[in-house]
């Protein structure tokens, strides 16, 4: 029987050099995907929301995890 992992719903955005923990992808990739950009159509492929309190300019960024493995996968080749 093998045990399936448990992932979050919602992972942050990484800050500075780090890379997300489940996809490797570093932050300013990770930007290009989940904020309305050029480079996206301004069509954002992934799925994001932003914490921020009332009166407050600054937040947290959270990542809907699902939809960026769901992107990736997206991205798969099938090597022959």
């Amino acid at each position: 029987m093998s045990e399936e992992t448990i992932k979050p719903k919602y992972v942050p955005l990484p800050s500075g050099k780090e890379h997300e923990y489940y996809s490797g992808l570093g932050r300013s990739y990770l930007n290009t995907l989940i904020l309305p950009c050029e480079s996206n159509n301004y069509k954002p492929p992934v799925k994001s929301i932003s914490l921020k309190k009332i009166g407050f300019s600054r937040g947290k960024r959270l990542i809907v995890l699902e939809s960026l493995l769901d992107y990736i996968d997206s991205h798969l080749q099938v090597e022959k």
